[in-house]
């Protein structure tokens, strides 16, 4: 047992940091609010100094974050779903600013995607077929009208698969709003 320095209360020695002397003179619970109150006192700099950190330790800090978001693809997802929503605006003007800076970039992926699509249609499709993908596409358009919310044709099968990649057929194409397909990405 042992009494702490800042509440004055008896507790056992585990409620207490262990310190190369022995123990901390304060508790576990009173470290954690003076180091709290700290950390609010002098927020700038604690700021500054994982600033300065991040500077020096760059792909350290990098190849954490990578490991970190590989390992937590849920909260990955929930966290970013959220930020988009408390910043929606923000979010859309960055990506309108993004393509009127940098035409180029956004036409070449456009150009990879629409290539991709023509490799995966296969040329024994029927016009029947087409016009099957054809109703798909409007009949997004249509639910994107009439509901307000956005709709995708999206591919079962990806064409950029990992391990699988589909083919653009009729069968292959389903109808998602917008935020399930994004959510699903290149995944099937």
């Amino acid at each position: 047992m042992k009494t702490c320095t800042k509440c004055n209360e008896t507790k056992p020695l585990e409620e207490y940091h262990k310190h190369r002397a022995g123990r901390y003179p304060a508790c576990k619970a009173c470290r954690s609010k003076s180091s709290r109150k700290y950390y609010q006192e002098n927020l700038e700099k604690y700021r500054e100094s994982q600033r300065k950190y991040r500077q020096e330790n760059l792909e350290k800090v990098r190849e954490r974050s990578r490991k970190w978001v590989k390992e937590n693809p849920e909260k990955v997802r929930e966290n970013t779903k959220k930020y988009y929503q408390e910043n929606s605006e923000k979010v859309k003007g960055k990506n309108r600013k993004y393509r009127q800076e940098n035409p180029e970039k956004c036409a070449a992926l456009s150009a990879k995607r629409r290539f991709k699509k023509l490799q995966a249609t296969p040329h024994w499709l029927t016009e029947y077929q087409h016009k099957q993908i054809e109703l798909k596409y409007w009949i997004s358009q249509f639910l994107t009208d009439y509901t307000g919310i956005q709709h995708h044709v999206d591919h079962i099968h990806p064409l950029q698969g990992e391990n699988i990649c589909g083919l653009h057929v009729p069968e292959n194409l389903q109808i998602l709003t917008a935020e399930e397909n994004l959510r699903k990405s290149n995944s099937h």
